[in-house]
C-alpha cells in the first residue's frame, strides 16, 4: 500500500508536536535555575538570546536568574526552548543546535531560523532540519515576502588582492 508523501509528512509534523508537548511537559518540572543554566551554559544561548526566544526582556531573564519567579506562561516557554533544542539535535542532524538557530537560512538573506521560531514555525524547522520539508517553501510559509522583505543589501565578495570585503549590492 502506497502513502501519500503528504500524508507522511502530516504524521511527521504530528509526531513532531506530540513529541515537543512531552518533552516540554516534563522540562517544565526542572527549576528555573536549572532551565536556564541548560539553556545558556549547555546550550551556549546568550541571556539576550534567551530573551528573544521566549520573548521577553533581557531585564525579565536577569530577574530570573537572581531568584525571581517567571509568570507560568513564561515558565513554559524557556522548558519550550530547552525541549525544542533537544529534540532539534535528536530529529535532525543539527550537532550545535543553539549555534544553528542564529545563523543566516539562506545567503544573502538575513533570515534565521530563530526567526522562524519566534514566529511559531517549530514543526517547519524540524521538517526541514530533517530535510523533510525545502528552505524555500518552510520560508515561503513564514513570510510570502521573505524574498524582498529579509534579502541583504550587503555581500562578501573577494577583492583582486584574494582578501575577502564587505560590498554593497549593485
Amino acid at each position: 500500500m502506497r502513502v501519500p508523501l503528504r500524508s507522511v509528512a502530516g504524521g511527521c509534523r504530528d509526531a513532531h508536536a506530540l513529541d515537543l508537548g512531552a518533552r516540554t511537559d516534563a522540562k517544565v518540572l526542572s527549576g528555573i535555575a536549572v532551565l536556564l543554566d541548560e539553556l545558556a551554559v549547555e546550550r551556549g544561548l546568550t541571556w539576550s538570546d534567551i530573551a528573544r526566544l521566549c520573548s521577553v526582556s533581557v531585564s525579565a531573564v536577569r530577574k530570573w536568574r537572581s531568584g525571581e519567579s517567571p509568570a507560568p506562561e513564561r515558565r513554559r516557554s524557556l522548558a519550550r526552548l530547552a525541549a525544542f533544542l533537544d529534540l532539534l539535535e535528536q530529529a535532525g542532524p543539527v550537532d550545535d543546535p543553539a549555534g544553528w538557530l542564529f545563523m543566516r537560512l539562506a545567503d544573502d538573506y538575513t533570515t534565521t531560523a530563530a526567526d522562524l521560531y519566534i514566529a511559531g514555525k517549530v514543526e517547519d524547522l524540524l521538517e526541514h532540519a530533517q530535510g523533510l520539508l525545502a528552505l524555500h517553501e518552510m520560508l515561503d510559509r513564514w513570510d510570502p515576502e521573505w524574498r524582498t522583505a529579509t534579502r541583504s543589501d550587503w555581500a562578501v565578495t573577494t577583492n583582486t588582492d584574494g582578501d575577502r570585503v564587505l560590498t554593497r549590492r549593485g
